[in-house]
């Protein structure tokens, strides 16, 4: 369970904190609309953790709903060909080398052709839980919109990922 104090100011309307997401340190990044000017940053952040601090019980709902839903969510992963992508960017790094492995930086093997299963124990990050939350409406509980950010170890993809709008 995360708690208010467990946010950072990252930028004026970006605050983060890292807990655990399906056995990774994940980044939860929190992008707060607030009825506050932003152009007054110190007073912007200010009333963003004050905001935080009320909705804190919301916060950690959205994240114990992406945790529990990880079987689902990697299903909406799948269907955009994570697998396909890696195992060509490992074609080209292995550049024709016939060999049936591929070893990480942290000495993981990685048996090829490359399986789902493979991809999903051995590669796949989840990098950030991203939560937009309208904080101007006068009702009992915020609005939010959630994106989960993944990419793969070794930066294997040269940085490219994924990002999937999961509905609350």
């Amino acid at each position: 369970m995360l708690n208010a104090k467990d946010f950072k100011a990252e930028a004026v309307d970006e605050l983060a904190a890292t807990t655990e997401i399906w056995g990774q340190e994940t980044t939860v990044i929190l992008s707060i609309e607030l009825d506050e000017d932003e152009d007054d940053e110190a007073y912007y952040i200010k009333q963003a953790m004050k905001f935080i601090e009320q909705n804190i019980g919301f916060i950690n709902e959205c994240v114990e709903n992406a945790k529990k839903r990880r079987k689902e969510i990697l299903k909406q992963l799948l269907a955009e060909s994570p697998v396909m992508m890696v195992q060509s960017y490992l074609d080209n790094r292995m550049d024709g080398d016939a060999s049936q492995q591929y070893q990480l930086s942290d000495s993981t093997i990685i048996n090829l052709p490359l399986s789902e299963e493979e991809f999903l124990e051995k590669l796949l990050v989840c990098e950030a839980l991203v939560l937009e939350i309208d904080g101007t409406a006068d009702e009992n509980e915020p609005e939010a919109n959630m994106t989960i950010s993944f990419g793969v170890k070794d930066n294997l993809t040269g940085g490219h990922g994924w990002d999937l709008e999961i509905a609350l």
